[in-house]
């Protein structure tokens, strides 16, 4: 049998196309389950497996090996609870290797934040006041979007509607990288929530692409009120 034969769902010779990497860090407070010796990484990979989000097309082993592995909206690169760079309070970190989504699709922000608050949760209980997160715009191309879906999360802001539980939050975005583009640094979420969150990621990444930002985007979205 030859590399090249097909499989169900398996294109022969598709490659994979990588949209760049994606890092969400999560601030608060982590109360720790007694006894818990969590492996960030570990939790989170296996959170993308069981959703049905990871790719592992370009895992390791044979060619016969790989086209048994299922294609997916990232790959894991990294994750901890603790790193240097980052500002105090940090609950956890994750980074990715995205697929380019459709053109159809946004950035998988909210998969991607949601994935991690699970995560989290299999550690310890949190209080997330605040998520900062980098995001490849670069790895979108406008050109693709078609017209019923210029910026493709508008078309789910319907599923907020009747969350009514608005929280007033803060969001910064900088520090040049979003030149061109008007943001509101104050505003209201309709909920807390990491769908929240990576929704409204999506809309910036997508109407950040369409202003000609080619430059990571980076993002801080802050709870002002109290959950």
């Amino acid at each position: 049998m030859t590399d090249d034969v097909a499989r169900p769902g398996i294109a022969p010779g598709a490659r994979r196309r990588s949209a760049g990497t994606m890092v969400a860090e999560l601030y608060g407070e982590l109360a720790p389950h007694p006894g818990a010796e969590p492996d960030a990484y570990g939790l989170f990979l296996t959170r993308s497996l069981a959703m049905g989000w990871l790719d592992d097309t370009s895992a390791g082993g044979g060619a016969e090996d790989r086209m048994t592995r299922a294609p997916g909206l990232w790959c894991v690169n990294d994750a901890g609870w603790t790193h240097p760079d980052a500002g105090p309070g940090l609950v956890a970190w994750f980074q990715v290797d995205v697929t380019a989504p459709a053109g159809d699709r946004p950035l998988p922000v909210q998969p991607f934040l949601s994935c991690a608050v699970d995560a989290v949760a299999r550690a310890g209980t949190a209080e997330v006041t605040a998520v900062r997160l980098e995001l490849p715009v670069g790895g979108i191309d406008p050109r693709t979007r078609p017209p019923y879906a210029p910026v493709p999360a508008l078309r789910t802001a319907g599923w907020f509607e009747a969350a009514a539980a608005w929280t007033a939050v803060r969001l910064d975005a900088g520090p040049a990288s979003l030149e061109g583009l008007h943001v509101y640094r104050d505003g209201r979420l309709a909920e807390w929530s990491a769908e929240a969150i990576g929704w409204l990621a999506e809309v910036l990444a997508d109407r950040a692409a369409w202003a000609g930002v080619r430059a990571p985007l980076s993002l801080e979205v802050r709870r002002v009120d109290p959950w």
